[in-house]
């Protein structure tokens, strides 16, 4: 899903998976405000992707949009 989705997208900075027993956490930097419609809508039509998304659990899946406040780097 990497290769063939989100490494066409500039604006995506950085891609994190996390896991804590069970509980997995992705989470996606951005440049700017997110990612555009038409990137959501480009996830939602890509195979690869849908075959990602057909691995979870959806009454599990929960989407969180936050907007990063502030971030502190040690050469602040």
């Amino acid at each position: 899903m990497q290769a063939e989705f989100y490494d066409q997208y500039e604006d995506l900075k950085s891609r994190e998976l996390l896991k804590q027993k069970n509980v997995w956490i992705e989470i996606l930097r951005w440049e700017g405000k997110g990612p555009s419609k038409a990137m959501q809508e480009a996830f939602q039509a890509s195979k690869v992707c849908m075959a990602f998304m057909g691995m979870i659990k959806m009454d599990s899946f929960k989407k969180h949009h936050l907007e990063q406040v502030r971030v502190h780097d040690k050469s602040d």
